[in-house]
């Protein structure tokens, strides 16, 4: 089975994980007869189109262009890039309102299908719209076990029409390791350098304790951010090495690195730590949301782990290793081993497309949830876009959230409610 299939994207941020998913996706699912078109969502400040085009020139792309920064302008440009387009699935990626745009046009006649993922560790307000939109949703995606089950219990989401794909990592490309020096262990840092999701600086009193210690250490920094510029200052030790491509990881970084840290607070891979497992990097690992429920890290046995916001006892787990040549080799070949083929790219790709094509099955199609409106003319009934286009008064955006929404409002007994389900599931 094959069709069209429109992943409608935001472009504030040309480069991540997904960004690069949706690169290296596309052409296998055109290999595999499945037509797909990208569209690009345009804003006055933020979402620059131009620039992602330029950034990822082999997918094909339309660009989504509203009238007015109001939910119902930015609705009506994505229906029309629907109708436009006339997908078989339509995938949003960081554009919430490509969920009422799909519902509207089911509602009009359209057989179109949405695919929804979830991959965000601060998920609430993407829960918040599957819950509000499930039953104009085909299928829902979990990026790790957490998630899956989050999307369950919190969106009361449909067993039959909920998926779990975790985020595959390439092949190793070659056998051959860089022997470990005597000397030191070999560390790495991989992965953007901010602080709100990666808490890049912690690598800060990481580097402090372990020269408290007097472990003998190389670093390597690879990644980009607006950290950089203080890590810089503050670890003048490490080797920066700016943001490579996977090619470049999988060539010169991971096979010369012992262990690789992380210290996130929550992730739905990651898939850096499956990327290294693959070369035997034991993971230095903060015990983040989802690592329990996914199960792949465990302590002392594929990995060494350390509390969250812990750079002390991260440090007391690189020295353990570097001491005991023994446990650091154990642990190695046991991560090596522990990354089965679910976690390989070509497998999650085996996956998607199969809920591409599971998609197009039954058609789900409901009633449209109670939406507040985005401003006062709305509240009033008046045509907003109208007159604001003949007044000339065009509201500045504040931030890539405000230009194209990342996800619809979510309030704060839902958010203590998600936060309530995160811990007990993550068990």
């Amino acid at each position: 089975m094959s069709g069209r299939l429109l992943f409608v994207t935001q472009t504030a941020h040309r480069w991540g994980g997904l960004e690069v998913w949706l690169d290296e996706i596309a052409p296998f699912l055109e290999s595999r007869g499945w037509d797909v078109v990208v569209a690009l969502a345009r804003g006055p400040r933020f979402h620059d189109a131009a620039a992602y085009r330029a950034a990822h020139p082999a997918l094909k792309t339309v660009e989504v262009v509203p009238e007015a920064l109001t939910r119902e302008a930015r609705v009506e440009a994505l229906r029309k890039t629907i109708r436009d387009v006339q997908p078989d699935v339509v995938v949003p990626i960081n554009i919430a309102d490509t969920l009422e745009a799909v519902a509207r046009e089911k509602l009009a006649g359209r057989h179109v299908r949405l695919v929804v993922m979830l991959r965000s560790m601060t998920p609430h307000g993407e829960l918040a719209d599957i819950r509000r939109w499930r039953d104009f949703i085909d299928i829902a995606v979990g990026g790790s076990r957490l998630l899956r089950t989050l999307i369950a219990a919190f969106a009361q989401f449909p067993e039959e029409r909920l998926r779990y794909i975790p985020p595959g990592s390439r092949r190793k490309t070659t056998t051959a390791r860089v022997p470990k020096p005597a000397d030191r262990i070999r560390i790495a840092y991989v992965g953007r350098l901010e602080e709100r999701e990666k808490r890049a600086l912690d690598l800060i009193p990481f580097v402090r304790a372990l020269d408290r210690r007097g472990v003998s250490y190389e670093l390597l920094i690879a990644g980009d951010g607006p950290a950089r510029e203080k890590l810089e200052a503050e670890i003048p030790s490490a080797k920066f090495l700016g943001k490579l491509s996977i090619d470049e990881l999988y060539a010169s970084v991971f096979p010369a690195i012992d262990a690789l840290v992380l210290f996130s607070e929550g992730e739905a891979g990651p898939q850096v730590i499956f990327q290294a497992m693959h070369y035997g990097v034991v993971p230095v690992s903060s015990q983040y949301r989802g690592a329990r429920a996914e199960g792949l890290l465990r302590e002392g046995k594929t990995a060494v782990m350390f509390p969250v916001g812990n750079a002390e006892e991260a440090a007391a787990q690189v020295e353990r290793i570097a001491k005991d040549d023994e446990l650091r080799a154990r642990i190695a070949a046991n991560a090596e081993r522990a990354v089965d083929p679910r976690y390989l790219l070509e497998h999650s790709f085996e996956e998607w497309l199969r809920v591409f094509e599971e998609a197009r099955g039954p058609f789900v199609r409901g009633e449209l949830p109670e939406l507040p409106p985005s401003g006062l003319l709305e509240r009033l009934h008046l045509p907003a876009s109208a007159i604001r286009k003949v007044l000339g008064r065009t509201p500045e955006p504040r931030d890539p959230g405000d230009e194209w929404p990342h996800h619809g409002p979510v309030d704060d007994a839902a958010r203590r409610r998600i936060d309530e389900l995160m811990i007990e599931w993550d068990r």
